[in-house]
């Protein structure tokens, strides 16, 4: 994973702090910061794939970061380079984590995250 430097974020986010988030200019967006990485998400979609999902895109931060994690392409979906990556969150759930990297590789985007399937941790495990 690329990590941010100052001038980058600086130039995409406000200086608005509240905790470890930051809302960006864009108001249906959210901003978390974990571990010197910055990812966006649609605030609504954060609710929705809660309550869809049971999973806060805050623990699928986590899951973008972990050394175990692997990615695949996503050519499925858009234009943009999207990534599927399956890996353990902190709380030691096995997650599936749609993403994208914005801003010249500065941010990540998440769009979805959910329980790996027993396909999704067959693959994980026999990597």
């Amino acid at each position: 994973m690329i990590k941010p430097d100052k001038s980058s974020i600086e130039q995409s986010l406000t200086n608005t702090k509240c905790s470890s988030k930051i809302r960006t200019q864009n108001t249906q967006d959210e901003t978390y910061e974990l571990r010197g990485t910055h990812f966006v998400w649609n605030k609504r979609k954060g609710q929705t794939n809660i309550k869809k999902h049971r999973v806060s895109f805050e623990e699928a931060a986590g899951v973008l970061l972990s050394p175990s994690t692997i990615f695949f392409a996503d050519d499925e979906h858009s234009d943009e380079e999207r990534l599927v990556a399956i890996g353990f969150s902190d709380k030691l759930r096995l997650l599936v984590v749609c993403n994208c990297m914005r801003n010249d590789e500065k941010i990540v985007r998440i769009f979805s995250a959910r329980k790996a399937s027993k396909p999704e941790q067959n693959t994980f495990e026999s990597r």
